[in-house]
């Protein structure tokens, strides 16, 4: 079982910048914060990640390119899968930078 996410989650790009998360759904929380489904991560923005060059080819991230895993097969909101503290992803950076969940925003709401 993983924590479920919500907007409360606290979600980096794996250089150091921060995911500026927002949830799309209001129907389902925990915690007190709505909880995440597949597509609010994709799109969003990246803000303080600290990648420059050297070398000329660094490009800091600014945005989630993709999110490849870490939806919840048994738990959805409004039939869109929620999406769990075991999230992966890509960022637009150069080189790209990996999703990171340092939190996922509460403790008491779990899915597979």
């Amino acid at each position: 079982m993983a924590n479920v996410l919500t907007a409360q989650a606290v979600i980096g790009c794996g250089h150091g910048g921060t995911v500026e998360v927002v949830a799309s759904r209001s129907t389902l929380s925990a915690g007190g914060a709505a909880v995440l489904v597949e597509g609010d991560l994709t799109g969003a923005t990246v803000e303080g990640c600290p990648l420059v060059p050297p070398p000329a080819t660094n490009k800091k991230c600014s945005s989630v390119l993709s999110v490849t895993g870490g939806s919840a097969a048994r738990l959805s909101v409004g039939g869109t899968p929620a999406l769990l503290d075991s999230v992966t992803g890509t960022t637009d950076g150069n080189p790209a930078g990996s999703l990171t969940v340092t939190s996922a925003g509460q403790t008491v709401l779990q899915a597979s």
